[in-house]
């Protein structure tokens, strides 16, 4: 028959000891590791991108450290989550209380992803970021490693200062099918050490009056990608 709730509460309670911890993450990074080397010939790959997201989990009870959240209107916790963006496969997991901020502890729980990564899975690492990480810490951090990452900026009266000349439908009648363009941007946020390169995104769709308009910070040069290519790899993370 099936395990009894208390079987499984003390089962989840033993894998939670940090010695079991230590050895679940290097079974997800030898399981990860397995799968990367079977599309690719056996061989490592040059290349691996990370997925770096932060979710809400409802618990039912009162957890440790869950709490009610007002945005999802239910108790959470609010973990970050890192996995491979070319497979799927989750290398990581950070149980976090709900009250933290979405780029709270992130950069030592990247930094760390990508160490393994790079010893056993692939020779660089790339970074996606949602639009709640981005902070001036984080993105310096990354910068100091040499590991290059793209992130969604949430929009801001600055940013749409910076927008606002591009933010015009161009002459003629509006189209049939959606269309979008791509321009370069510097921007320096508030707590931010140096300005970094933005990549707007402006989007016109048939249907919809008004132009919208997507904020993309990244570490890549125009040179090793360009506006689109850039987007194009940022939107893979949803795929």
């Amino acid at each position: 028959g099936l395990a009894s709730q208390p079987t499984l509460s003390r089962c989840t309670a033993m894998l939670a000891e940090p010695a079991n911890l230590k050895v679940l993450r290097e079974a997800a990074l030898e399981l990860a590791g397995r799968n990367l080397r079977a599309e690719n010939g056996g061989e490592r790959r040059t290349r691996v991108t990370l997925d770096v997201d932060s979710l809400p989990i409802e618990v039912h009870g009162h957890q440790p450290k869950a709490e009610w959240s007002g945005h999802y209107r239910a108790r959470i916790y609010h973990p970050l989550i890192i996995s491979i963006a070319e497979t799927g496969d989750m290398l990581d997991a950070r149980l976090r209380p709900v009250n933290v901020g979405t780029a709270d502890g992130a950069l030592d729980v990247i930094l760390d992803v990508v160490d393994r990564a790079e010893a056993s899975l692939c020779e660089i690492t790339h970074v996606r970021i949602d639009a709640g990480c981005p902070s001036g810490a984080l993105l310096s951090g990354l910068e100091r490693r040499g590991v290059h990452y793209v992130a969604r900026l949430r929009a801001n009266p600055a940013l749409d200062r910076l927008a606002a000349p591009h933010m015009k439908r161009p002459p003629g009648r509006r189209p049939t099918e959606a269309r979008l363009w791509t321009h370069e941007l510097e921007y320096q946020a508030q707590g931010w050490d140096e300005a970094r390169r933005v990549v707007l995104v402006v989007k016109e769709r048939p249907d919809d009056l008004r132009l919208d308009r997507v904020f993309l910070v990244t570490s890549i040069s125009r040179f090793q990608m360009n506006g689109r290519a850039l987007l194009e790899h940022y939107r893979q993370r949803r795929k």
